[in-house]
């Protein structure tokens, strides 16, 4: 069935498609920012990650808006130049390529949507994306920049490994800041903002903002010290040419002084100092004028040296076009000065000689200098480190104005600009420093990119780190939310199972008390028949005896489901302690006289009338004085009645079979019988169970000391209320 055209979804893509070029743009603005100098290229491309969550998010429909941001950005970064289309197209298509082939690798072995929450599936995630899928784009910019030479191929390693490092660090920082922000596939996204998101971004603002900071410090720096070698370098120029000055002021005066007694000899001997001293220099001469009355007619080379610059002059002073900028300035000046003259890149320095006639001041020649200004700053600048500054000098003229002496190299990458000025001779000479961004940058370019790829290197494995340890939280968490649903379940089964339980056990217990009390009743009819012989009393003896045993059983059943089921209640009132303990020490010495054993009771500052739980002390003492006749068959039994003010304490102690250092912590358990002797004892192992559970209700506790064939001691201790005491 064929889809029907749908506008909503058309518009929607478009919305999204426009979202995602903006969204790229913008990122690739922050990027060139990041650049280290002087390439666009720096240690994160934020785009690629941006395409890459694109894609992972929303499907294959976000690459034109991929291609369209990417195209947009070269642009925007190579200055909209018509001839570098292909290059925007070339490098939008690689991003493109790039954000597609991590795509279809990431969905092939980890499948999509992913909560990324196996280790092994996130550094698969961002191997694939990252690293794997990067090669694309810088492969094919940096062959496209090459085959337009707009880089050299001995700059290829270094411009695709930066490129490569760029979008592999921008998968690994934005890629998952992205998923953070918008992925909706899995609750962990949400919970990710805290734990992974925050830490990234903070830390790479914190790298960010660290190397901007490094980055405007260097760039002071060195505009500092371009500025301080731009003062010594104006100053080596100036003196330089005042030299130059005063060399053609010294012909001067040598023609003005002893004109008629210089000959050539004697011209080249004076001269011959200043070639050796100033390699720039090409020819220093004397030319006369010639005149027809008044009227300066021509210059005539008289004396010249070097010789092979004779030519040269000649034909250049004698030029119609120049012979009046060279005599023109003289014929009108009444003080002796400098002038000067550019021919490509040879200066010309001229100044008249004058000769005293009649006491006037009588025009006869003019002293020369010629040498070239760029050997002239290369000497001047001699042992000096010139890498990175280039000058340009002008010299302002009165009619022309500004004279351009010395051009600047072409194809300089200029960043900023000094202007030094100083006077020579009646002109006024403009000095431009410019400093050359692509030699300074390139001093600690390495530098800086490798602390910026560093520190974002290690926020990639920081976040992948966090993203590997969420995504571990969450598994643990949901395994053990899981087993804790399965625990409750399984508790709630139990609990039923056990209520069930003990209802049946109080009900069947009820059942078994309504037949055995009418046993207990008709057995005691039967003692009581005088009728009955001996053997028949003895067996009646022996049913009544069995009897109470069994009731005995069935209490404890009771008393113990009762303890379970929290519905144990605990009755406090006043009675005889006294008649109390009397009886029960009536009762076991009858035990103990039948079983041969000696029991002894001791009652120490006990009270005479207590207030407690009557019923549950009994049952207490009782458990622990049957537990010793149970458990001693030679010896004696004690039993030690002490109080306190506020405690009463009842001890049990026995010369039986004693307990093991490692069963001290059973005994306590339910159904626990410690068979310490081949004579299986009686009873199902609850009555200290009940024992440690009843003192625990009456706010008491129990202790015990054993020694395996030594006996043991009981101690229970319960509060009481400061009562009457007595002692016996």
């Amino acid at each position: 069935m064929n889809s029907r055209f749908n506008p909503v979804d058309l518009f929607q893509t478009c919305v999204l498609i426009i979202f995602v070029m903006c969204a790229y743009f913008l990122l690739g603005l922050i990027g060139l920012q990041l650049a280290v100098p002087p390439s666009n290229a720096g240690a994160v491309w934020p785009p690629a990650g941006i395409a890459l969550a694109a894609i992972v998010l929303k499907g294959p429909r976000v690459l034109p808006g991929i291609f369209l941001g990417n195209f947009s950005i070269s642009a925007w970064a190579l200055g909209f130049s018509p001839n570098a289309c292909l290059i925007y197209t070339g490098t939008g298509l690689g991003a493109t390529a790039c954000a597609y082939t991590g795509y279809r690798l990431i969905k092939h072995f980890i499948g999509l949507p992913n909560p990324l929450l196996e280790t092994q599936k996130i550094v698969l995630f961002f191997t694939l994306g990252g690293p794997v899928s990067c090669l694309i784009p810088a492969t094919l910019g940096i062959s496209l920049m090459v085959a337009m030479g707009n880089i050299f191929p001995a700059d290829i390693p270094f411009n695709w490994f930066s490129w490569w490092v760029g979008d592999t660090i921008g998968v690994l920082v934005f890629a998952p800041l992205t998923l953070i922000l918008f992925a909706k596939s899995h609750s962990i996204w949400r919970t990710r903002l805290n734990t992974v998101g925050t830490p990234l971004l903070l830390s790479f603002l914190l790298v960010s903002g660290s190397f901007l900071f490094i980055q405007q410090d260097e760039n002071r720096r060195h505009a500092k010290e371009f500025e301080r070698q731009t003062l010594s370098l104006v100053k080596l120029i100036n003196e330089r040419l005042q030299n130059h000055l005063q060399i053609v002021y010294g012909i001067r005066n040598l023609f003005t002084v002893s004109a008629s007694s210089v000959d050539q000899a004697g011209f080249s001997f004076f001269t011959h100092s200043f070639f050796q001293q100033y390699p720039e220099l090409k020819s220093l001469a004397y030319l006369s004028l010639s005149s027809q009355g008044t009227e300066i007619k021509n210059l005539i080379p008289y004396f010249i040296e070097p010789e092979q610059s004779r030519d040269f002059l000649a034909t250049a002073i004698n030029d119609p076009n120049l012979f009046f900028k060279f005599s023109s300035p003289f014929e009108s000046t009444k003080h002796p000065t400098a002038f000067f003259e550019f021919i490509d890149e040879n200066v010309i320095i001229l100044t008249p000689v004058y000769k005293n006639s009649n006491n006037k001041k009588a025009l006869t020649g003019v002293a020369l200098s010629m040498f070239i200004l760029p050997e002239l700053l290369d000497s001047a600048f001699t042992g000096l480190t010139m890498e990175g500054i280039q000058v340009s000098i002008d010299v302002l003229d009165k009619k022309t104005g500004a004279i351009n002496v010395h051009a600047l190299a072409k194809n300089q990458l200029i960043d900023r600009q000094i202007q030094h000025q100083f006077k020579l001779s009646d002109q006024n000479w403009l000095v431009n420093f410019f400093h050359d961004k692509s030699h300074i940058h390139a001093q600690y370019h390495w530098s800086l990119w490798w602390y910026f790829t560093c520190g974002l290197f290690f926020i990639s494995v920081m976040g992948v780190g966090l993203l590997a340890l969420t995504g571990r939280h969450a598994i643990t968490e949901s395994i053990v939310n899981q087993r804790t649903r399965d625990l409750l379940k399984a508790k709630n089964t139990a609990e039923t199972a056990n209520t069930a339980k003990n209802h049946f056990l109080a009900k069947i217990s009820h059942e078994l008390r309504t037949p055995l009390n009418g046993i207990m009743g008709f057995t005691q009819l039967l003692q009581n028949n005088q009728g009955l012989g001996d053997d028949e009393k003895q067996h009646v003896n022996i049913i009544r005896q069995c009897s109470q045993d069994l009731l005995g059983l069935i209490n404890d059943i009771l008393d113990f489901t009762a303890i379970e089921t929290n519905n144990t209640k605990v009755v406090n009132r006043l009675f005889d302690f006294t008649a109390f303990l009397n009886d029960i020490d009536a009762i076991y010495q009858l035990i103990a006289t039948k079983k041969g054993l000696k029991l002894t009771t001791s009652i120490n500052n006990a009270p005479i009338k207590l207030r407690g739980d009557e019923k549950r002390i009994r049952q207490i003492l009782c458990n622990l004085l049957n537990n010793a006749f149970k458990y001693t068959d030679h010896g004696q039994i004690q039993l030690i009645v002490n109080a306190s003010e506020n405690e009463l304490y009842l001890t049990v102690a026995d010369t039986g079979n004693g307990i093991a250092q490692h069963d001290m912590d059973r005994i306590f358990d339910p159904f626990i019988q410690l068979n310490n002797h081949d004579a299986a004892q009686e009873g199902i192992g609850i009555g200290l169970t009940i024992t440690k559970e009843l003192l625990k209700i009456m706010n008491g506790r129990i202790t015990v000391q054993s020694d395996l064939g030594a006996g043991s001691i009981f101690t229970v201790t319960l509060p009481i209320e400061n009562q009457t005491t007595a002692s016996s």
